[in-house]
């Protein structure tokens, strides 16, 4: 589904001085997959899920999506595949605050080529309905709890069902139960075949993933899923710097 061929990603700070959030990293990530990449603040993994999306490009090597190249296609191309083929649950609050919940989950079809752009209406209400805001149509943003507004973005995600979902802390600032229900829908969505791919810093999400990785200045090596890390995996996992 996606593959990633030696691909770097680098800011430059000065005519001197840059840095390497992403270093020479290739990966294949089949169709069906759950991967949870973790990682502290700053150790590249938020910008690695960017390089999968195409939102931003890298200075070396190759994306692919469907065995689709993202390497010279321009931004309205790039906008197409990813409103066909990718849903996203960014880590900050990005529900429309003028706009109600329904609106909201409506919304992305609106960038669907006009031929497929059929009446979301009846798909949105399904989707609320999953994600258990059934009763929350008409609500806007700010009536919503945090995990409430978690829900509406997932909806939200998948309103033009998508194949791959990338997600960036989809739990974070969640208390444990609505968090626990939360992933609990990323099971429920990977079993109907959409593949995942999470970023994250909560190791406690690390067995919900039929693969699981560390990001640590900028490179990946893969971590076991068989078991919760205990405080000296975890202390092995993410060193402190």
């Amino acid at each position: 589904m996606i593959t990633l061929r030696q691909v770097t990603r680098r800011y430059r700070l000065d005519e001197e001085t840059y840095i390497e959030p992403v270093k020479n990293i290739s990966l294949e990530i089949p169709q069906g997959e759950f991967m949870i990449i973790i990682g502290r603040s700053g150790s590249g993994k938020t910008t690695l899920l960017n390089l999968m999306a195409g939102l931003i490009k890298p200075n070396s090597g190759e994306v692919l999506v469907d065995g689709i190249s993202l390497q010279g296609m321009n931004d309205r191309q790039l906008s197409l595949l990813r409103g066909k083929k990718m849903g996203f649950v960014f880590q900050f609050p990005s529900l429309l605050p003028s706009l109600n919940v329904i609106d909201n989950v409506c919304f992305p079809r609106r960038f669907l080529p006009r031929q497929e752009r059929k009446d979301p209406l009846e798909d949105a209400v399904r989707l609320l309905e999953m994600v258990g805001l059934g009763e929350k149509l008409y609500s806007y943003p700010r009536q919503l709890s945090a995990g409430e507004q978690k829900r509406a973005v997932i909806a939200r995600s998948l309103i033009n069902e998508p194949q791959i979902l990338l997600t960036d802390e989809p739990t974070s600032d969640l208390d444990e139960k609505t968090e626990q229900e939360i992933m609990g829908l990323m099971r429920d969505i990977h079993a109907k075949g959409v593949s995942i791919v999470m970023v994250t810093h909560n190791l406690q999400l690390i067995p919900y993933a039929g693969r699981a990785f560390k990001m640590e200045q900028g490179i990946l090596s893969k971590v076991s899923t068989s078991r919760v890390p205990d405080a000296e995996q975890l202390f092995e996992l993410l060193p402190a710097g």
